[in-house]
């Protein structure tokens, strides 16, 4: 729906308005403009915000994988990794971690479980996770790109996949794969540090044997934000906060422009009205 021209109002077009209704020129001009000023100034100060200055941000290329050729009857696979955050230059950011595990029971019901787990590694840090649980298994909340990183479900770890198939009890044949994240695709997990940092990291889990149990997940970029919220896949905070005084030049300069419409307003209700003949 198009809102009429006569209902918009935004901040340019009074600040527009202002400075050419403002004196002319001389030294009475430039004092007359201060709350043309004061806003201009504290609208740009207040709209800035740099995101090198409260975003973390790295790669770390790598990856774990498992070979399930090896794994024989009865028998329990398993490999991790621990993934620290670290500055450019070197600061400790905080801790994750990530697991591979697929096992395989030879028993009367001679069933094969696999999973691909993301954790926070670091006491009072945790995951988003979309508050399903299978079996103790919690599901990782997967976040399109540029969606803010939040949620109500966190956990000190969650699966991206969980793989099962063969037969349990009662003997009810299973072959099932749970988990938001896809086969190859890369995505974006989020996770909340001990200090309330925001962060994401983008995962891909993969099954190198073809039988869609995850043998391989690789880590890609990551970034964390120190001023609250993030949108995933990228160095924007979800929510930047402006300074406080970006903020006060921007309620001056609002209030004298304020004041400067009702003197406008009220010099028009005083002009005489020209008869129309």
């Amino acid at each position: 729906m198009t809102v009429p021209s006569k209902r918009k109002s935004n901040l340019a077009g009074q600040l527009a308005a202002y400075a050419a209704a403002a004196p002319p020129s001389g030294r009475s001009a430039h004092l007359g403009r201060w709350p043309l000023y004061a806003a201009a100034t504290g609208a740009a100060l207040a709209a800035a915000s740099s995101a090198d200055a409260s975003v973390i941000t790295g790669n770390f290329g790598t990856f774990i994988s498992l070979a399930q050729s090896h794994i024989g009857p009865n028998a329990l696979a398993h490999t991790s990794k621990l993934l620290t955050l670290r500055t450019s230059l070197g600061a400790y950011v905080g801790k994750l971690g990530a697991a591979l595990l697929i096992n395989r029971y030879s028993h009367a019901f001679n069933d094969h479980r696999g999973k691909a787990l993301f954790y926070a590694a670091s006491a009072g840090g945790a995951v988003f996770t979309n508050g399903l649980q299978i079996y103790g298994s919690r599901s990782l909340q997967r976040f399109p790109l540029s969606q803010p990183v939040s949620g109500d479900h966190t956990h000190p770890f969650g699966s991206l996949c969980r793989r099962e198939t063969g037969r349990f009890i009662l003997g009810t044949t299973v072959n099932r794969l749970y988990g938001e994240f896809a086969s190859g695709v890369p995505g974006y997990a989020g996770f909340k540090l001990a200090n309330g940092d925001i962060g994401w990291i983008q995962l891909t889990w993969s099954s190198q044997a073809g039988n869609r149990f995850p043998d391989r997940l690789a880590f890609g970029n990551w970034a964390v934000s120190t001023a609250g919220g993030i949108l995933a896949g990228t160095t924007i905070p979800a929510a930047p906060e402006p300074g406080t005084f970006p903020l006060a030049l921007l309620a001056c300069g609002a209030a004298g422009i304020a004041a400067w419409r009702k003197r406008r307003a009220a010099a028009a209700q005083s002009a005489p009205i020209a008869d129309i003949g």
